[in-house]
């Protein structure tokens, strides 16, 4: 950029030049005197008026004008409001709020950027709430995010979900997943993943990679580790070369690093050469070299800080000197003058207070210095807290440190609460537990379960996943337990239907009952609603109640509007008073003085200037307010112009816009608004109409791709647009942002996305998401419209919804569909029925079958043929033919020929003969021959054997006992297998320790994953899997995916890494970064970047994801490389491709691919092909197949 001009590029090059930012394919955001940027790859300038705005949801206005688009920024100036579709976050100036739905945020003079998660800023009445978990605070500032990390100085906190490494200098507290820590005058270094943190002078970085740098209103958040910080320039990226030279940005997908007066340049190699200060820092190589404190580290964690400049890798060599520090993954620690190096092995050092933390059970403590480890042990000195690898909390002068164990520790005010049942007091210090119900406050000291304390003093906050709520004098816990104790009105609120009151204290239950007394309310997940004077009770039901203009609201139709109050519920009723707006879905908007809440439904009302901005139709316009939706509706008035998106119609009043989804151009004074259509309109007198791209043709029928246009085929027509559509030999396809298409021998409609179909029937795939299709049946997935195939219609909004031949099957956020043999319905509230049995589904999904029903819901239960099941909250629930299947996130079930639990966020599964049960958080559940217990994950089960994952109990099957915490273990038939973060389990024929994560086990071996510390061995063979991921083996052969290390079995070697490859019995097998697993006649793998081949074939996969491979045909999905298979060569890239035996599919943000007869390019989203012919669709190219181009 450059005065002003602005290069938006679906490419990493980044360039700024006096605060102008050009960013591609992630998510940059600046901010500077109403500047924003921010991408998909968007990049956004706003500069007087000007607005360049890609495939996102910016939103500028001034003076009238509005730029609308798909990305979530957001910038609010003296009123100005820039609100988006797809996000929540919400900011508050002056009494403007601005609501969106993703991660980063900066809170500075009103600026603020909020993403996926739940910081949580709070100053003279500004409030952002997001779903992750930092925290900060500075003078009563707050931001909640979603990891652990820890950090206390002057009341500034960064809580995160890492617990392992902590340092503390002059009150400086660093709390992580990793163990690397650095503080330097007040400097912190915190890594979980690798989340290198700095800050100086009040800026941060953190990476998940979300480093965020935040400096005279400037940010930058985004998905990878690299981070350059030299006056106030920021580079994030989700690769790693950086360069930077005055101001100069460029950011790519490798790996090399160079250091030179503050230039950067992070690669994936493993060459390291350093001389005067340069730096070449490699992947695969553990050498280190250190020349004036210049550090070379390996693909791990290494961290150098210099004057501010940040180098975050994943690796194990650690080196401090003059405050430089790497640390990484291993197992020796140094420490001289204070320097320390922290690893992952047992031994600890201290020096004059100097700590050395790993993860082991040894703690030392020296003049109130404190060394916390994997173990249970507790040392505390004037107050100091040692809190193991659960939650140990510490709080002094403010200071919070919120960890992942059991032993709790209070004196003068100290917390630490854990996951473990025992509990102490003295003097009212109160030690809580996750399994225990009990509840004890003295002096409004509160424990709370899920490890989520939260804790309340003089304005600082931690708030954490559970539900239990404490209220003195102002101060609130809200979390997600069950015990309910009061005391002298203190409250314990959790997820259970018991409720106590005393005094009007209440405790709230995510049960049906309501209790009220002196006013005071309690409201449960249910539909009964109780006011008494003016104290609301508000449940997921439809009844609602008013007095004297107090609102209860739920997920219903029904409206009440008494004094202006709102009641906004899932239906189209709209009422309004003194300017007031109740909006559906449930997104109620109110609207006054300037405040704005947007959500997803329709109605929009504005007045004195409120903008609410929806995926709605209606429109009002009042005195030049806009509103801007999706419909074709328009009303103008004193040449205000409200613009819809299917319409093509535009007014132009005083140089105003109104654009519509398409591309239409006005330009007045040099204002710009640019959409993805053709009509354009250009003042004087110039009109102009074209497309931006292009379409292409194959040898039995047109194809179109285009940006803006829709195209047709030989036999049939086919709409596209925004991206475009394909088709292929048989029929055609189209995918588009709003439009349906049809196809020869049905209809096919896709939207925002894209849609395919085969031969004999339609495919839709509508918005956010995808449907598919095949012969029999129809099957569709849309955020806005229905579509219908060959033999029956579907219904699906928002998510997904999928059908067979035999019945319907539906899940909508909006709507209800039905199929040819039933009706199914899935909302998000209600339940839907199936051929022979009801279903009940909510927020998510639900499908069925022909012979049984399956429901996953937030909140209610469904039943099935054979058997009752209740599923609720956030996930799903299957069932089949036999039995059901149900998971749940509070909830048990039970099923046909046993009873099944599965409390919480994941799922549980059963068979005909045996129950499958996931609990997670909180309860255990039992199976027909054996009983079971899961918390926290999962467990599963089969016929002759359970199977329990759980974070505190251990559990026992048919034929040996397995204990497994935190994360998983399963069970087979003749063994068993565990996994826990402190625990070791053994097994009939051999013993087996798995930790952190998980490990498996076989008939005839078994199987660990270690994850962050130990080894395990087999009874065939010795596997070791260490670090954060997984190992796996068989028979056969062995699997073992680690971080760092190999391991290798009976008949064969596998290693798993984050970096390296494995190897299986028939076949070569390489997985790096996540997981890679064989079977005995083929490979699998799924890497960030390295390939892998199989048996017959060889198969990359390259990135973020996975591929699985089957023993005909591979299978890959990437973000950066291409894959090859048996008889054909695929391509796939930032999300996936699959492939059969016969045909390839690919899908790639960047590259093309080809299969065994043609070549196929898709870009930007996805391409499909099949067995004759190719099908692509892409934002930027053209593909072509066997016989034409």
């Amino acid at each position: 950029m450059y005065e002003g001009r602005l290069s938006n590029c679906i490419c990493p090059s980044i360039y700024m030049y006096e605060g102008r930012l050009s960013n591609c394919f992630c998510l940059s955001i600046y901010l500077d005197q109403g500047r924003l940027s921010n991408c998909f790859c968007l990049s956004i300038y706003l500069d007087q008026g000007r607005l360049s705005n890609c495939f996102c949801l910016s939103i500028y206005l001034d003076q009238g004008r509005l730029s609308n688009c798909f990305c979530p920024s957001i910038y609010m100036y003296e009123g100005r409001l820039s609100n988006c579709e797809f996000c929540p976050s919400i900011y508050l100036y002056e009494g403007r709020l601005s609501n969106c739905f993703c991660l980063s945020i900066y809170l500075d003079q009103g600026r603020l950027s909020n993403c996926f998660c739940l910081s949580i800023y709070l100053d003279q009445g500004r409030l952002s709430n997001c779903f992750c978990p930092s925290i900060y605070m500075y003078e009563w500032r707050l931001s909640n995010c979603f990891c652990l990390s820890i950090y206390l100085d002057q009341g500034r906190l960064s809580n995160c979900f890492c617990p392992a490494s902590i340092y503390m200098y002059e009150g400086r507290l660093s709390n992580c997943f990793c163990p690397s820590i650095y503080m330097y005058e007040g400097r912190l270094s915190n890594c979980e993943f690798c989340p290198s943190i700095y800050l100086y002078e009040g800026r941060l970085s953190n990476c998940f990679c979300l480093s965020i740098y935040l400096d005279q209103g400037r940010l930058s958040n985004c998905f990878c580790l690299s981070i350059y910080l030299d006056h106030g320039r920021l580079s994030n990226c989700f690769c790693l070369s950086i360069y930077l030279d005055q101001g100069r940005l460029s950011n790519c997908f490798c790996l090399s690093i160079y250091l030179d007066q503050g230039r950067l340049s992070n690669c994936f190699c493993p060459s390291i050469y350093m001389y005067e200060g340069r730096l070449s820092n490699c992947e695969f190589c553990p050498s280190i070299y250190l020349y004036e404190g210049r550090l070379s580290n390996c693909f791990c964690l290494s961290i150098y800080l210099d004057q501010g400049r940040l180098s975050n890798c994943f690796c194990l060599s650690i080196y401090l000197d003059q405050g430089r520090l790497s640390n990484c993954f291993c197992p020796s620690i140094y420490m001289y003058e204070r320097r320390l190096s922290n690893c992952f092995c047992p031994s600890i050092y201290m020096y004059e207070g100097r700590l050395s933390n790993c993860f082991c059970p040894s703690i030392y403590m020296y003049e109130g210095r404190l060394s916390n480890c994997f173990c249970p042990s507790i040392y505390m000195y004037e107050g100091r807290l040692s809190n193991c690898f659960c939650l140990s909390i510490y709080l002094d002068q403010g200071r919070l440190s919120n960890c992942f164990c059991l032993s709790i520790y209070l004196d003068q005010g100290r917390l630490s609460n854990c996951f473990c049942p025992s509990i102490y007091m003295y003097e009212g210090r109160l030690s809580n537990c996750e399994f225990c119900p009990s509840i004890y406050l003295y002096e409004g000291r509160l424990s709370n379960c899920f490890c989520l304390s939260i804790y309340l003093d003089q304005g600082r906050l931690s708030n954490c996943f559970c539900l239990s709520i404490y209220l003195d004098q102002g101060r609130l816990s809200n979390c997600f337990c069950l015990s309910i104790y009061m005391y002298e009105g203190r409250l314990s609120n959790c997820f259970c239907p018991s409720i106590y009151m005393y005094e009007g204290r209440l405790s709230n239950c995510f049960c049906p009952s309501i209790y009220m007394y002196e006013g005071r309310l309690s409201s449960c997940f249910c539909p009964s609603i109780y006011m008494y004077e003016r104290r609301l009770s508000n449940c997921f039901c439809p009844s609602i109640y008013m007095y004297e203009g107090r609102l209860s609201n739920c997920f219903c139709p029904s409206i009440y509007m008494y004094e202006g109050r709102l009641s906004n519920c899932f239906c189209p009723s709209i009422y309004m008073y003194e300017g007031r707006l109740s909006n559906c879905f449930c997104l109620s908007i109110y609207l006054d003085q300037g405040r704005l809440s947007n959500c997803f439904c329709l109605s929009i009302y504005l007045d004195q200037g409120r903008l609410s901005n929806c995926f709605c139709l209606s429109i009002y316009l009042d005195q030049g307010r806009l509103s801007n939706c999706f419909c074709p509706s328009i009303y103008m008035y004193e040449g205000r112009l409200s613009n819809c998106e299917f319409c093509p119609s535009i007014y132009l009043y005083e140089g105003r816009l109104s654009n519509c989804f398409c591309l239409s151009i006005y330009m007045y004074e040099w204002r710009l608004s640019n959409c993805f259509c053709l009509s354009i309109y250009l003042d004087q007198g110039r009109s102009l109409t074209a497309s931006v791209h292009q379409s292409t043709c194959m040898k039995g029928a047109s194809l179109s791709a285009s940006v803006y246009q829709s195209t047709w085929i030989k036999g049939a027509s086919l709409t596209a647009s925004v991206y475009q559509s394909t088709w292929i030999k048989g029929a055609s396809l189209t995918a588009s942002v709003h439009q349906s298409t049809c196809m020869k021998g049905a209809s096919l409609t896709a939207s925002v996305y894209q849609s395919t179909c085969m031969k004999g029937a339609s495919l839709t795939a509508n918005s956010v998401h995808q449907s598919t299709c095949m012969k029999g049946a129809s099957l569709t997935a849309s955020v806005y419209q229905s579509t219908c195939m060959k033999g029956a219609s579907l219904t699906a909004s928002v998510h997904q919804s999928t059908c067979m031949k035999g019945a319907s099957l539906t899940a909508s956020v909006y709507q209800s569909t039905w199929i040819k043999g039933a009706s199914l319905t899935a909302s998000v509230h209600q339940s839907t029925c199936m051929k022979g049995a009801s279903l009940t589904a909510s927020v998510h999904q639900s499908t069925c079958m022909k012979g049984a029903s399956l429901t996953a819901s937030v909140h209610q239960s469904t039943c099935m043929k054979g058997a009752s099941l209740t599923a609720s909250v956030l996930h799903q629930s299957t069932c089949m033919k036999g039995a059901s299947l149900t998971a749940s996130v509070h909830q048990s079930t039970c099923m046909k020929g046993a009873s099944l639990t599965a409390n919480s966020v994941h799922q549980s599964t059963c068979m005909n003969g045996a129950s499958l049960t996931a609990n997670s958080v909180h309860q255990s559940t039992c199976m027909k021959g054996a009983s079971l217990t899961a918390s926290v994950y999962q467990s599963t089960c089969m016929n002759g054997a359970s199977l329990t994952a759980s974070v505190y109990q251990s559990t026992c099957m048919k034929g040996a006992s397995l204990t497994a915490s935190v994360y998983q273990s399963t069970c087979m038939k003749g063994a068993s297998l565990t996994a826990s973060v402190h625990q070791s389990t053994c097994m009939k024929g051999a013993s087996l320790t798995a930790s952190v994560h998980q490990s498996t086990c076989m008939n005839g071996a078994s199987l660990t994953a270690n994850s962050v510390h130990q080894s395990t061995c087999m009874k065939g063979a010795s596997l070791t899997a260490n670090s954060f991921h997984q190992s796996t083996c068989m028979k056969g052969a062995s699997l073992t995916a680690s971080v760092y290390q190999s391991t290798c079995m009976k008949g064969a070697s596998l290693t798993v890494s984050v970096y390296q490859s494995t190897c299986m019995k028939g076949a070569s097998l390489t997985a790096s970064v996540y997981q890679s697993t064989c079977m005995k006649g083929a490979s699998l793998t799924a890497s960030v970047h390295q390939s892998t081949c199989m048996n017959g074939a060889s198969l990359t996969a390259n990135s973020v994801h996975q591929s699985t491979c089957m023993k005909g045909a591979s299978l890959t999905a990437s973000v950066y490389q291409s894959t090859c298979m048996k008889g054909a060569s695929l391509t796939a890239s930032v999300y996936q491709s699959t492939c059969m035996k016969g045909a390839s599919l690919t899908a790639s943000v960047y590259q093309s691919t080809c299969m065994k007869g043609a070549s196929l390019t898709a870009s930007v989203y996805q391409s499909t092909c099949m067995n004759g012919a190719s099908l692509t669709a892409s934002v930027y190219q053209s593909t072509w197949i066997k016989g034409a181009l």
